[in-house]
């Protein structure tokens, strides 16, 4: 998004009185931070000039900005004066935060199942605000809601819609599109490799809702006795090794008769591994909310030796007009990639490349043994000409790993920079020649040249069908071709 940044302001989100193009938006100082279901912002620095005065004094609390597509509300606001010129740091959020605004008009008594598509037709139904909204999805899940009415537009989505549900909210302007997680991911099929995609990746972890180990009963056998048709305690023993036990909430269902219903009515409620939030900056890639991604890192210097894992886009804050990497912040365990399923996966392999560096370490000590022995049966050679300190190489002893016997001749490999002196040798040795004497030519060949290098009176010259011509040139300069007889 390089380039000027287009901000519009206006004075409200319906039938706006004023709306003005804000041409004094410093576009270094835009910041965009989008988090799912979470923060939705954008803020600017915007500065007063006498053609923008209208425009800026329509920036204040509570008015709109219209960018990039979105609407935002002013939500916080702060004017400073710097060298003489009056500016306002504003922060502004997503119109959908807005909703606080719809008061429902609706009661019910008692408690009662409500689907998505009836909470939200409850919330915006005839709203006077311009809200629309698309569900995107499996409506079949419901949540029970004891007493419903005297809330929000806001509260529904917030309490029910995200909390309940577990549904995405993702605006376009005024349309708000509610989808579940598995239709807002979106898989682009790409790895990003740290270091080219990424300078930076921190990982954080958080085994605060960490379950493990979860007692599971079936129908009552004996209320006195407390005794049960069916009971077992579900397990995950690599979490237990890596955390201990971390027991979660009996689960009562008179449907378990067996191991299977069992694990299937805590599969929800099992939470064997922390929760994993990782950050990382983005070069070369533009990411959305939901892009589903492989996460590679290099555990040393072998590239066969690497930790991956499948990551969601969850937050991205920019400065688009900056040209600088956005900041991811990713969530983990939303694809599976192969010997990556969960945190112990990542333990384990962390402790194989330990495995892995400690096998290096004892390559190294083996290498070590091997120079040494390789020293003592290591190539000599002797003095043979004192005065130019020339050296003979020659093996001193029978050396089957080169190849050689005590005594052989070998040769070293060089370079004519790395010789000294041979410059000035080979100047003294090799004389330029002369038409008289030889040098790194003949004296003959060096009389050829330079008679060809003469300038001539006549030069011959042959036509494409094999005549002869004589090319000659008067004091003047103009040059006459006369053609030979045959």
């Amino acid at each position: 998004m390089i380039g000027y940044p287009k901000f519009v302001v206006r004075d409200k989100d319906v039938n706006p009185t004023f709306s003005e193009v804000l041409l004094g938006v410093d576009p270094s100082s835009v910041t965009s931070d989008r988090t799912l279901n979470q923060t939705y912002s954008v803020t600017f620095s915007v500065y007063e000039f006498a053609i923008t005065k209208a425009a800026y004094n329509m920036v204040s609390i509570g008015h709109w900005i219209v960018w990039d597509g979105q609407l935002y509300q002013i939500s916080n606001m702060e004017a400073d004066v710097e060298d003489g010129v009056s500016y306002k740091q504003v922060t502004a959020i997503n119109c959908w935060f807005a909703t606080k605004r719809i008061e429902i008009d609706y009661w019910h008594a008692g408690k009662k199942d409500y689907h998505a598509s009836e909470l939200l037709k409850i919330a915006f139904d005839g709203n006077h605000y311009g809200y629309s909204y698309k569900l995107v999805g499996d409506d079949k899940p419901t949540v029970n809601i004891e007493d419903l009415g005297e809330i929000t537009a806001y509260d529904v989505l917030t309490k029910y819609i995200i909390g309940e549900l577990n549904l995405c909210v993702i605006p376009k302007g005024k349309m708000l599109n509610i989808l579940s997680l598995d239709n807002v991911k979106r898989d682009t099929g790409q790895t990003l490799f740290y270091y080219h995609n990424t300078t930076q990746i921190s990982a954080q972890f958080d085994i605060s809702n960490l379950i493990n180990c979860i007692h599971v009963y079936g129908a009552v056998k004996d209320k006195d006795k407390h005794t049960y048709v069916y009971e077992t305690v579900i397990r995950n023993e690599e979490s237990i090794k890596l955390f201990g036990e971390c027991w979660g909430e009996a689960v009562h269902d008179d449907d378990i008769k067996d191991l299977k219903s069992a694990q299937a009515a805590v599969a929800d409620t099992m939470s064997a591994t922390p929760e994993v939030s990782i950050s990382t900056n983005l070069k070369n890639v533009s990411a959305e909310l939901g892009d589903v991604y492989t996460l590679r890192t290099y555990l040393n210097d072998d590239i066969q030796s690497y930790f991956e894992t499948g990551v969601m886009v969850n937050q991205i804050t920019s400065t688009p007009y900056t040209g600088d990497p956005a900041t991811i912040v990713w969530t983990k365990g939303v694809k599976n990639v192969d010997g990556i399923k969960t945190f112990a996966d990542m333990q384990a392999k962390q402790e194989a490349a330990s495995k892995q560096l400690s096998h290096i370490k004892e390559n190294q000590d083996n290498m070590s043994t091997k120079l040494n022995s390789a020293y003592q049966d290591r190539l000599s050679g002797r003095v043979i000409n004192e005065a130019d300190k020339i050296v003979k190489l020659e093996s001193p002893v029978d050396n089957p790993g080169a190849g050689m016997v005590a005594g052989q001749q070998y040769y070293v490999a060089t370079k004519p920079a790395a010789i000294e002196n041979l410059d000035p040798y080979l100047e003294q040795k090799y004389q330029p020649a002369t038409p008289t004497s030889d040098g790194l030519m003949s004296a003959e060949d060096k009389k050829i040249i330079e008679k060809i290098s003469e300038p001539k009176s006549e030069v011959l010259m042959k036509s494409p069908d094999g005549s002869i011509f004589v090319l000659t040139v008067d004091d003047e300069g103009n040059v006459k071709a006369t053609k030979q007889d045959k």
